[in-house]
C-alpha cells in the first residue's frame, strides 16, 4: 500500500499535513474504486456510466495535481466544486435514471469538504447539493418515479443500485475513519512537539535561573569590591594633611561609589540588564551631597523621559553626572542661599537623549580648575557616548549634552 503514502510537502502545521494526507488518500480511493463501477455499469448498461467516467477522470487529475503542487487546498476546492456540480447535474439531466443513490454521493462530497477545507466551504457545498435534491423532489421526482415504475425495476438495476450504495457507503465510512485517524495523528504529533518544547523551555528556564543567580552574585561581589576600594581611599584621604589631595581622594571615592551604586541597583533589581534611571540619579545625588557634607541646603529636581538604561551606557552616563554634581558642590554654592540642581533627560529618538544640567550657583573656580581632571573626564565620557556638549555660565551654570545611548 505504498502508493497510499502521500508525497512529502512543505507544510509545517500538523493539521495541514493531516488534511493533505486525507485529500491524497481520498483521491487515490476514488481512482481505484470508480473503474470497478464503470466496468459493472458497462455490462448492465447503466446511464450513469458517463457521470462515473467523469468522476474517475477527475480523481486522476486530482492525484496528479497533488503530486505536482504538493498543496491540498486548491485540489480540495476543485474536488468539492466539481463533485457538487457533477452530482446536481446527474440528478437533474438524467430523467430516467435511478437517483436513490445520488444523495449518498452528495453526502460524500459534503463530508470531504468539511474534513479538508472548513465549515464555510462545507456549508456552501452542502447547500448546493441540498438545493439540487429539493429541486429534483419538487419538479422532477414524480416523472422520474413514474418512468421507473413504467419500465420496471429490473434485476440489473437493482444490482447497480445496491453496488452504488455499497461503494458510496464504503467511501463515507472510509472518509470518517480516515478523518478520525489523521486528526488523532495530527493531535498526537502536536502533543509530542509541545512536550519537547515544554522540556526545552523548562531546561532553558532552569539555566536562566542559574545564570540570574550567578549574575546577581557577580554584581554583589563587584559592589563589595568597589566599596572596599572606596574604604581604602577614604582611609588614605584621612591621612592626608594637604586639602587639595584630600579633595582629590574624595572625588575618586565618589566616582567609585557611583559605579558601586549601579551594581547595587542591579543586584536588587528583577531585570539585571537595566535599572530605574530616575531613582538611581536621586540616590546618586543624595550620596554625593552627603559625601561633601555641604552646610547649606541643596534642593535638586530630576525629570527623566527615559525609564531605564543598560549597564554599558549607564556607567559613563553616571560618571558624567557625578562630575557635574561634584563640581556644583565644590565651586557653585558659595553663599548662604539654598542651592538648586536641575537634571532633565529627554528622549530624542533613534537611541539618542538630551541631558540638561543646571545649578543656581555662581562658579568660583580658577582657570586651572577649569582644566581639571574632572572636566577632562567629562569630555572623554561624552566622546565615549558619541555625544556633544555645550556649557554656559550666564546667568547660571548650564550644561547640555546630546548623547547616544543603548
Amino acid at each position: 500500500m505504498g502508493f497510499l503514502t502521500p508525497p512529502k510537502t512543505e507544510y509545517k502545521d500538523y493539521f495541514d499535513l493531516a488534511r493533505f494526507e486525507l485529500t491524497w488518500k481520498t483521491s487515490i480511493f476514488f481512482a481505484l474504486l470508480l473503474p470497478i463501477l464503470m466496468v459493472v455499469f458497462i455490462f448492465i448498461e447503466q446511464t450513469t456510466i458517463i457521470a462515473t467516467s467523469i468522476g474517475w477522470l477527475c480523481s486522476l487529475v486530482f492525484v496528479f495535481l497533488l503530486y505536482r503542487t504538493r498543496k491540498y487546498r486548491l485540489t480540495a476546492m476543485i474536488f468539492a466544486i466539481a463533485g457538487a456540480i457533477l452530482c446536481v447535474t446527474t440528478i437533474l439531466t438524467i430523467p430516467d435514471g435511478n437517483h436513490f443513490v445520488d444523495p449518498f454521493w452528495m453526502l460524500v462530497i459534503t463530508l470531504f469538504t468539511f474534513f479538508t477545507l472548513d465549515k464555510k466551504w462545507g456549508v456552501i457545498i452542502g447547500c448546493i447539493n441540498l438545493l439540487g435534491v429539493c429541486y429534483f423532489l419538487i419538479f422532477e421526482s414524480y416523472e422520474n418515479l413514474h418512468g421507473i415504475i413504467k419500465k420496471g425495476f429490473e434485476i440489473d438495476q437493482r444490482i447497480a443500485l445496491s453496488l452504488n450504495i455499497c461503494v458510496a457507503s464504503t467511501i463515507i465510512g472510509y472518509l470518517i475513519i480516515l478523518f478520525i485517524r489523521t486528526k488523532r495523528k495530527a493531535e498526537t504529533d502536536l502533543k509530542k512537539v509541545n512536550q519537547v518544547l515544554a522540556n526545552q523551555n523548562e531546561l532553558i528556564s532552569s539555566k536562566n535561573a542559574e545564570k540570574t543567580v550567578m549574575l546577581r552574585e557577580i554584581h554583589h561581589r563587584v559592589k563589595n569590591n568597589l566599596q572596599v576600594i572606596s574604604s581604602l581611599l577614604r582611609l588614605q584621604a584621612n591621612q592626608e594633611d594637604d586639602y587639595t589631595n584630600s579633595v582629590s581622594y574624595q572625588d575618586t571615592i565618589n566616582r567609585v561609589s557611583a559605579m558601586a551604586l549601579i551594581h547595587e541597583k542591579m543586584y536588587n533589581n528583577d531585570d539585571l540588564a537595566t535599572i530605574d534611571l530616575e531613582a538611581y540619579i536621586k540616590n546618586l545625588a543624595t550620596e554625593i551631597i552627603n559625601s561633601y557634607a555641604v552646610d547649606l541646603p541643596i534642593d535638586y529636581k530630576i525629570n527623566s523621559e527615559i525609564e531605564t538604561l543598560e549597564n554599558k551606557t549607564l556607567v559613563p552616563f553616571a560618571l558624567i553626572l557625578n562630575e557635574l554634581i561634584s563640581n556644583s558642590l565644590k565651586h557653585a554654592f558659595t553663599d548662604d542661599s539654598v542651592g538648586y540642581i536641575g537634571i532633565k533627560i529627554k528622549d530624542e529618538g533613534e537611541g539618542k537623549i538630551k541631558l540638561t544640567y543646571k545649578d543656581s550657583g555662581k562658579w568660583q573656580e580658577s582657570e586651572a580648575e577649569r582644566k581639571s581632571f574632572g572636566l577632562e573626564l567629562i569630555d572623554i565620557l561624552t566622546q565615549q557616548l558619541d555625544g556633544t556638549k555645550t556649557f554656559s555660565s550666564s546667568p547660571s551654570t548650564s550644561w547640555e549634552f546630546h548623547l547616544k545611548v543603548q
